[in-house]
């Protein structure tokens, strides 16, 4: 049984892992899947991380996965099912996600260097977008979290969110919350029950009642976490 965690806790976990927004220039609406990239797609899309402000497009690093971020709104990111339903994606769902040209899909895989995905031919749905209420579409300009089923930190814990990390020189600055020193940041109120809140995230959790004559304060603005050099740990 997840503990109960309350809303201003629950708040600030969405301050620092809803950290993307999906945009397609001059329109506002559904995001609409797409089995394959092609340059004529009509639905593709960028991705924008609002913790810099930059958004993330394919890139030639030396070390890591090719990605690295960009103040132009690049239109290149597709989300898909691992079905046949043409209908707008969902919150909640499991998709795939990539990013134009060959190979497209990025995928968990332990490296090296840099954060444990990689580029891959076939998709592999093991993402799901969460902000939304679960079933719902999502919809370009909404801001977003990008969760990855199979980045587990531990055995029990559903997976992990993707976040900006500031990397060294020739890495795509990329990160899960346990890639850093987020947690720490945040207390170790949030490093115990960190499986709990992303239960609730994901919508399996349970929130207190809220008590506003009790709920406590909470800094709001954002951890930024340390650069981290390169080790050959898992990251």
């Amino acid at each position: 049984m997840p503990n109960t965690i309350d809303p201003a806790t629950i708040e600030k976990a969405k301050e620092e892992v809803f950290q993307w927004m999906i945009f397609q220039a001059g329109t506002t609406g559904p995001v609409l899947p797409a089995k394959a990239f092609s340059e004529d797609l009509v639905n593709k899309y960028a991705l924008k991380n609002t913790k810099i402000n930059q958004f993330l497009r394919y890139a030639h690093q030396t070390f890591g996965i090719n990605l690295d971020k960009t103040s132009q709104q690049i239109e290149r990111w597709i989300f898909t099912r691992c079905n046949d339903n043409t209908e707008p994606i969902k919150y909640g769902e499991t998709i795939a996600i990539g990013t134009g040209g060959q190979p497209t899909w990025i995928n968990f895989e332990v490296r090296t260097y840099g954060i444990n995905l990689k580029f891959k031919n076939d998709p592999s749905c093991e993402w799901r977008i969460i902000g939304g209420p679960i079933g719902t579409p999502v919809k370009t300009g909404d801001r977003v979290g990008l969760f990855n089923e199979k980045s587990k930190a531990s055995p029990t814990e559903n997976g992990e969110f993707l976040i900006h990390f500031d990397r060294t020189l020739g890495h795509a600055d990329l990160g899960w919350p346990t890639s850093q020193t987020l947690l720490d940041n945040l207390g170790d109120f949030f490093k115990d029950n960190w499986e709990d809140i992303v239960k609730y995230l994901l919508g399996e959790g349970t929130q207190q009642d809220p008590q506003p004559e009790e709920m406590p304060r909470h800094d709001t603005t954002p951890g930024h976490g340390t650069t981290r050099p390169p080790v050959n740990n898992p990251s």
